[in-house]
């Protein structure tokens, strides 16, 4: 856990627990023969590879139409080496109001090709987006798009059959989501025994065009029932300049999973042998049997001792343009980004070591004294996003992980920001000792009410992603830039940090449309970069002290008639405080 939050990326946990294990404990990898109806075909070499043998022996480990598919090859639990059908059902209630009880059956539009392998309750994670689809206004507002900038040749034959290939082997790419008749309360995914992905290749005139490409991916309406959940697109404009995309349903991945599937698709493209992946429906089962078997009793009592009072809603932010919640949330957002020079960023890693912490710790104190100090509260929630994989299995599992960990901070106008990185750091490692708990469940033991106007318990969220990769290639083609589009969120205001350990770190801001506009994200990033370069220098001051705003975004905006009234912003030296 510690490596993840020091900046261990993927690869590198995955290297270090291959190192621990003796070489009794690696099974051997048993090549097995694809199903009849899925089209393999071995991938030769590119010129520049040294040849293997027999690139796709190990390449997939299926399962005949009567068999069924293993659990984890390193589990020691005997429980989990029988398959659960019949789960209890979700400690969630996912019923909507109105929806009809009786349904057509979703596999009647089955060919005879597909078959049904095996159906399984959905995990707690991929039953809120299924629940959620029916409240949001926009069916695209849980779209994931991600698209490489590559540069160099590439053998397009070759990568549409690498994409297709990583495609089947990963199970959420064969699968359907679907209700059982009158059981809105379970939802549950099948899985199909091929994918119904097919590699996309589109010349364009120009990287204008291949953006443009990208953004109607955005758009995509994925149909779920129908097991259409992701796409593979490959724009080029010429034999050397690419723009690969990989878009999905945030139903079936996440940051991780389009890590991997770049990585296989690069490996399966240079003819290398991969082993059989392990599947996201095991580790549903696996997560569901642990709430049910109590074994998140501990953690879950963790947290309702640390919210035994309920926090306050985040008090809206001085350049909100409305003075009260009224109207419902949106799931839109204005954003802005910036890389910070080479000097800030440094400086950081290092006044993070000095307190026995981690970058991702300085970051979210200052996050929180920006937060403290523009709303007025000293009790301040953030929804950190975990990527909850915490198992060297997990680690290569395509499918939806993240589980937001609301971390509670105490503020002081007289606590020195040493003292915030401290507190940062505690209340980070205790949230991730007890993560287990998906939050959904965690909603429910707290009896947290729901409201139209703002999401439950935090309305700030802070996405850091440390070690995610800006680099990469795919044969002779080399990355050189990646195009994000991340699932929306219904906070009022969140930091994304993406800290690559090749690039300097980038921050962003994200408001809430409903509740700010486009020229709100600018003060407030500076603000935010001003702690953050005021802090570096002296960690000692006290939290109050740094600059927020300069004096020129203040009148501008009080100009505009935004925010709050004159007589309750006061200048003391440089310091923006409220009264």
């Amino acid at each position: 856990m510690l490596k993840v939050v020091g900046g261990a990326s993927v690869s590198d946990l995955v290297i270090d627990a291959a190192e621990r294990l003796p070489a009794t404990a690696i099974p051997l990898i048993e090549a097995t023969a694809a199903p009849a109806d899925i089209s393999l075909q071995v991938l030769s070499p590119p010129a520049d590879t040294v040849p293997m043998a027999n690139p796709m022996d190990a390449l997939f480990a299926t399962h005949s139409e009567s068999s069924k598919p293993s659990l984890a090859d390193d589990s020691s639990d005997e429980d989990l080496q029988a398959r659960v059908h019949d789960l209890a059902s979700p400690c969630t209630d996912y019923a909507i109001s109105g929806y009809p009880e009786e349904r057509k059956d979703p596999f009647d539009d089955v060919k005879p090709a597909e078959v049904v392998q095996r159906r399984e309750v959905m995990s707690f994670g991929q039953a809120r987006f299924w629940l959620m689809r029916h409240l949001v206004d926009d069916p695209n507002t849980f779209n994931c798009t991600g698209g490489m900038w590559l540069e160099g040749f590439i053998d397009v034959g070759r990568l549409g059959r690498a994409a297709e290939i990583c495609a089947q082997r990963h199970e959420v790419f064969r699968t359907r989501f679907f209700e059982e008749p009158g059981r809105p309360d379970r939802p549950m995914q099948a899985i199909m025994s091929a994918t119904r992905l097919r590699f996309e290749d589109r010349p364009v005139t120009d990287k204008s065009a291949a953006l443009a490409g990208f953004q109607e991916l955005e758009r995509y309406l994925y149909d779920l029932d129908k097991g259409d959940v992701a796409r593979i697109v490959h724009f080029h404009w010429s034999s050397t300049e690419h723009l690969l995309v990989i878009a999905y349903h945030h139903i079936i991945g996440d940051g991780t999973s389009y890590e991997i599937l770049f990585n296989e698709i690069a490996s399966i493209y240079a003819g290398q042998r991969l082993p059989a992946p392990p599947q996201y429906a095991d580790y549903a089962i696996r997560q569901r049997r642990a709430y049910e078997d109590g074994e998140m009793s501990e953690d879950i009592a963790y947290w309702e001792a640390e919210f035994n009072t309920l926090p306050a809603v985040l008090p809206l932010l001085p350049l909100a343009n409305i003075s009260t919640r009224s109207k419902a949330v949106s799931w839109d957002y204005h954003s802005g980004f910036l890389r910070l020079p080479p000097m800030l960023a440094a400086r950081i890693k290092g006044r993070s070591r000095k307190h026995k912490a981690d970058a991702v710790h300085f970051y979210l104190a200052a996050f929180q004294v920006l937060l403290a100090r523009l709303s007025g509260s000293s009790d301040i929630v953030i929804g950190v996003n975990d990527a909850n994989r915490q198992t060297l299995q997990d680690l290569t599992t395509v499918g939806f992980f993240i589980n937001l960990m609301p971390v509670r901070l105490a503020y002081s106008t007289n606590q020195t920001f040493s003292e915030s990185i401290n507190q940062a750091r505690n209340k980070v490692r205790e949230a991730l000792l007890h993560s287990k708990v998906p939050f959904d469940v965690l909603l429910q033991h707290l009896n947290i009410p729901r409201a139209s106007t703002h999401p439950p318990l935090f309305q700030a969220g802070f996405d850091y992603k440390q070690g995610q990769a800006e680099h990469g290639n795919i044969g002779a083609a080399r990355m050189v830039g990646i195009q994000l589009s991340r699932s929306r969120t219904a906070n009022d205001i969140t930091l994304e940090v993406m800290d690559d350990p090749t690039r300097d770190p980038q921050i962003g801001i994200k408001l809430q449309t409903s509740l700010y506009a486009e020229e709100d994200v600018q003060p407030i990033l500076q603000s935010y970069l001003n702690l953050l370069t005021t802090f570096s220098r002296n960690p000692a001051l006290r939290a109050e002290e740094p600059r927020l705003f300069a004096r020129s975004d203040v009148d501008h905006a009080l100009q505009l008639g935004k925010g709050m009234p004159q007589s309750h912003i006061n200048f003391v030296g440089d310091s923006l405080t409220f009264t």
